[in-house]
């Protein structure tokens, strides 16, 4: 397995929806809180995580790890692969934080 994915999170632990977008040791998905919907051009998932961890901790965790499955990093906790987008977007305080992940068609 990634190198990034055995030191910080456990392997077999993504995020509920996605096939292959780890969820990161310390969260934990927010019962009720997805979305999954397909479209034309491509689908959209949206899924909540939560956890003790920091706005920092997750942009390093995921800056890290999603290069490691092919994804380009394009902006702050935004990234993009095969014609897809993602978004990792952090509420609330450090310590008690939720983390929101968007996927959309990257047109």
């Amino acid at each position: 397995m990634l190198s990034a994915l055995n030191a910080h999170a456990d392997s077999s632990a993504f995020l509920p929806g996605f096939e292959d977008i780890p969820l990161m040791a310390g969260l934990k998905p927010q019962k009720n809180k997805d979305f999954i919907f397909d479209t034309p051009s491509g689908r959209i998932i949206e899924e909540t995580a939560f956890g003790q961890s920091s706005r920092a901790q997750v942009s390093q965790f995921y800056n890290s790890t999603l290069p490691e499955l092919g994804w380009k990093k394009i902006g702050n906790r935004i990234f993009e692969r095969d014609g897809e987008r993602l978004h990792i977007e952090c509420y609330g305080q450090d310590g008690d934080l939720s983390v929101r992940f968007t996927l959309t068609p990257d047109k």
